[in-house]
């Protein structure tokens, strides 16, 4: 169970950890180019753990290395649920898996323009009814190992550049009322 802070959700740290490492493994049985995005990139990075205050786990995934057969490894395998589907696989695709209260953001990366790419988020305007805001940024191209509490993951070689460009040049900075939408 999830804990509680001023009514945010907060991960236990090695429930998530579990979470992550289950996905990537399955992901790298699959052939599945991913690494780990946004928070949890910022993270890794910055604190060498969770934020504190996040609530879920990003990752990243080429949508051309994807292989549909993870997701029902994940399923039927190790106990997660597809929790929200968005977009379509050809364009803006984000999964949300869930197990254990927590949620695994899966962000599908798309070739964008000479050395870009991009991927797409979504908010909701109505309980049915969501908005797509689509991000650019530079191509992830090599990926590195990292050591993460104890486990390896994967991470953007170019990774502080990525944090750059989703969080600004005061990434290092903790900032805990940021909000992707805005």
């Amino acid at each position: 169970m999830s804990q509680h802070t001023d009514n945010a959700r907060v991960m236990p740290r090695e429930v998530a950890l579990r979470v992550l490492a289950d996905v990537s493994d399955a992901l790298d049985r699959y052939g599945c180019i991913h690494w780990v995005t946004d928070g949890t990139l910022l993270g890794a990075l910055r604190e060498n753990d969770f934020i504190a205050h996040d609530y879920d786990i990003d990752m990243g995934i080429w949508a051309e290395s994807f292989d549909t057969a993870v997701i029902t490894d994940l399923i039927e395998n190790h106990g997660f649920q597809l929790l929200r589907a968005q977009g379509a696989p050809d364009a803006g695709m984000v999964l949300t898996l869930g197990r254990d209260d927590i949620h695994l953001d899966l962000f599908f990366y798309y070739p964008y323009l000479d050395n870009q790419m991009y991927y797409s988020i979504y908010t909701l305007i109505t309980p049915t009814k969501g908005k797509r805001i689509d991000g650019v940024y530079p191509v992830i191209g090599e990926r590195i190992r990292r050591d993460f509490l104890g486990h390896k993951i994967w991470v953007p070689a170019n990774a502080e550049e990525h944090l750059v460009a989703q969080y600004g040049d005061d990434w290092r900075v903790p900032n805990p009322t940021w909000n992707f939408a805005t």
